[in-house]
């Protein structure tokens, strides 16, 4: 506990990695939304590399990062959010899901 009290804040903030985040999102037809959420599930669960959580959407799980598609809460949008440690590789994980997500709900 002292190793902490002897560093300033601004110090330990510095010391955590920030990792490039992008996030979207793209309106649905809200009285489909059931079907939908299938058609999204389906779409999205064979993207990922190490797997799919499903307790609020679909988090996909990656060596180096991982997206989150959900449904919002408060209007017609399905939101797409991707973070990696590299701004490149986010992109490529947010284009690929994204693209997915926007094939399904076509």
């Amino acid at each position: 506990m002292t190793l902490l009290r002897q560093r300033k804040l601004k110090d330990l903030l510095a010391a955590i990695p920030a990792y490039p985040l992008i996030r979207g999102a793209l309106p649905f037809d809200a009285a489909r939304r059931d079907a939908l959420g299938k058609a999204v599930g389906a779409a999205v669960s064979s993207l990922a590399a190490k797997g799919v959580t499903t307790v609020d959407g679909w988090r996909l799980a990656y060596e180096d990062g991982w997206a989150l598609v959900r449904f919002s809460g408060t209007e017609p949008k399905v939101r797409v959010t991707a973070e990696a440690r590299e701004a490149k590789r986010a992109q490529e994980i947010y284009d690929r899901v994204f693209a997915a997500v926007k094939g399904a709900l076509a």
